[in-house]
Formats: structure tokens, C-alpha cells, sequence
């Protein structure tokens, strides 16, 4: 059950397709690193952090912004924020990221209990979730908090539109409990719904979204919401260690993909590209997603620690997502040539299988 980890030559790869966390920081990132100014952020005393901060509440029209190391961070922070304490409950798609790479954090830090419903390409029904809220009673649970996944990851990067986002945060508000929105891939959810990303979360009581996936930064993370939700994140991040002090080297560059997320707009149209040209071989050796996003599902006839060898051995990378799919993910890295070529290496793959 690896599904991930090819036996490869890395001086020979050519793509690689297995996520967006593979991007490496651009020159003009590097630059700002160098040329940032520094200060202790443990004390909000680093200039260039609350610049990013600040920057980012106002492009989610937020009221305050939080840096932390990572999304698991930002979706520990955020849901613990807006809970109860030990004994409280949230509600999630079964296969959002939280449930599934998260390691059982809320349950272990938080003692949350953490209720999944089976969603539709990761987007769990409004009525459902209605039907699933539990108020303060003796013998259960009281709900906090209902969270989405936007784009979905494991559901092959399904994005959500304003109206599907606006239906659960009002539901939310109605019953008075918090809405997370998980948007690590948020910029690409935007792009694919032609929205921004303020029309995406005006609902949300939170949301986090990464620097260091189509970004392209080194590290990090944002949480954005209220400045009552931020204040008890910073004291929770305390609490885990993740306070840091000259933490204007990973500000920086978030700052200078915050003045060029249009690119990743890019990624998003290589991805519907290279599900075009697998499809185009007509083979039923490998069926593949119709791209929302930046992600490409494959249901491949072999298992796909198989697929991934195989790939791998013509020099391209990709990820397992389970016994017989695998995933394809664009990024900055990954040019349209790229893409042609991986289209071209898949296709001698399929030639050399019994079931082309």
C-alpha cells in the first residue's frame, strides 16, 4: 500500500508530475529571501511577515492573516479555534485532506471527533450536513464546525463554485458553527471557476491556503479569518512550537507569488491537456479524469505501483492515490513541451501493454 515511491535514477527524470509541492522557488523569490527584512515574528516584530500577513486578509477580505509552517498546521489551528474543546465535533468529506493525511491530529491534540459523510467529487450535500448537525445534548456531541476541501485533492482536484461554497457557509451560519475552508489549492479553485478566490471564502469562517504548492514557495502557509479566530490561532500555535523568529525568509517569497498567482492559471489548462492526449489512445488500459484543475486522475487496468514503474522507467514521475489510480499533477515546473512529452511516454507505455 505505497502506491508513491518508484525506483528511479532522479538524473534521468525528465517530468515530474507527482505533485505541485515539487516546484522550487523562483529566482525572484530567492532575491527576496536575501533582501528581506527581518525581525522576531514571535514578538510581530518581523516587518516582512506582517506585510504577508496583512496582505493576505486583504486579498480574502478577511480581517487578520496568520503564518504557520504548513497546511496541516493551518487546518489544526483553524478547526481547534473554533471548537469547544475535547468533545466537540466537526463535519468533513470522508476523503478531504484533514481525515485522510493529517495522521489523527484532531483526535489526538484537539479531541475532536471527527463525523465524514460521503461526498459527490469531494462536496458533501448542504441537506446532509443539515441532517448530520448536532446541538448541545447530554448524550452527544455538540457540533462546531463544518469544513470543505476546495480544490478536492483525492477527488482529482474537483473545484467547488461560489454558489456550492455560499450554500454551506449560509447553512453554517444558520446554525451558528464555524465553516474551514481547506484551500491549499484554493488559486486553482479560483481559476477553474472563473472567481477570485474573496468570492470563493466570503463565507468561511476560516480558511488556509499553501505557499509552497502551484506558489511555488519553499514553505508555509496563511490562515485568514476574524481577528478573534487569528488571535486564538497565534496562541495555539505557541502551544505546538510553531512560533518562529526571523520568519521574513518564508514571508518573502509568499510575497512574490502573492504578485503572480495569474500563473497558475497555467497549470490548470496543461492538466485538461494531458487528459486530452491520454484519452486520445482510446485505450482501456487507462481511463482518465476530466480535469477540474491542476490534478489528473488515471484508473489504470495494472496496479498502479505497477503504472508508477513503469512510468518511471521513461523517466516520468507521478504518484499512486490507490491500488489501481494514479495522479498526475501540473505545476510551474511542468511546461506544455513537458506535458507532450509525458503524453508520448504514456503511449509507448500502453504499446508495450497486453491490454492496449
Amino acid at each position: 500500500m505505497i502506491w508513491c515511491y518508484p525506483l528511479v535514477n532522479d538524473d534521468n527524470i525528465e517530468v515530474d508530475l507527482r505533485s505541485d509541492t515539487k516546484t522550487l522557488p523562483t529566482k525572484e523569490m530567492i532575491e527576496a529571501i536575501s533582501n528581506a527584512k527581518l525581525g522576531d515574528d514571535q514578538a510581530r516584530e518581523d516587518p516582512t511577515v506582517i506585510e504577508l500577513e496583512e496582505k493576505s486578509a486583504k486579498l480574502f477580505r478577511k480581517e487578520e492573516g496568520l503564518l504557520v509552517t504548513s497546511g496541516t498546521q493551518g487546518n489544526l489551528l483553524s478547526i481547534l479555534s473554533q471548537t469547544d474543546g475535547r468533545g466537540s465535533e466537526i463535519i468533513v468529506e470522508k476523503d478531504a485532506h484533514c481525515v485522510f493525511y493529517e495522521v489523527g491530529n484532531l483526535a489526538a491534540l484537539g479531541g475532536i471527533m471527527v463525523r465524514t459523510l460521503t461526498g459527490k467529487n469531494g462536496y458533501i450535500d448542504p441537506d446532509d450536513v443539515k441532517n448530520t448537525i448536532r446541538s448541545d445534548f447530554s448524550h452527544y456531541p455538540k457540533t462546531a464546525l463544518v469544513s470543505l476541501e476546495n480544490t478536492h485533492n483525492r477527488a482529482g482536484g474537483c473545484a467547488f463554485t461560489v454558489d456550492q461554497m455560499d450554500s454551506m457557509g449560509k447553512l453554517a451560519q444558520e446554525y451558528d458553527i464555524g465553516f474551514h475552508v481547506d484551500g491549499a489549492r484554493i488559486f486553482n479553485a479560483a481559476f477553474a471557476t472563473n472567481s477570485s478566490v474573496q468570492e470563493l471564502t466570503k463565507t468561511a469562517t476560516s480558511v488556509t491556503f499553501c505557499l509552497s504548492k502551484g506558489l511555488s514557495c519553499p514553505i508555509g502557509s496563511i490562515i485568514v479569518g476574524s481577528s478573534e479566530l487569528i488571535s486564538r490561532a497565534r496562541k495555539l500555535r505557541q502551544m505546538l512550537g510553531g512560533s518562529m523568529r526571523q520568519a521574513g525568509i518564508i514571508a518573502a517569497p509568499g510575497l512574490v507569488a502573492l504578485n503572480n498567482f495569474s500563473r497558475i492559471k497555467d497549470d490548470n489548462e496543461n492538466a485538461k491537456l494531458l487528459a486530452d492526449g491520454i484519452k486520445s489512445y482510446g485505450s482501456n488500459a487507462i481511463k482518465v479524469s476530466d480535469p477540474d484543475s491542476n490534478i489528473v486522475l488515471a484508473q489504470t487496468a495494472i496496479s498502479s505501483d505497477d503504472f508508477i514503474q513503469k512510468l518511471a522507467d521513461k523517466n516520468i514521475l507521478v504518484y499512486g492515490m490507490g491500488p489501481n489510480t494514479t495522479r498526475f499533477v501540473t505545476h510551474r515546473l511542468v511546461n506544455k513541451e513537458d506535458i507532450e512529452l509525458s503524453i508520448e511516454r504514456i503511449g509507448e507505455m500502453l504499446k508495450e501493454m497486453i491490454t492496449f
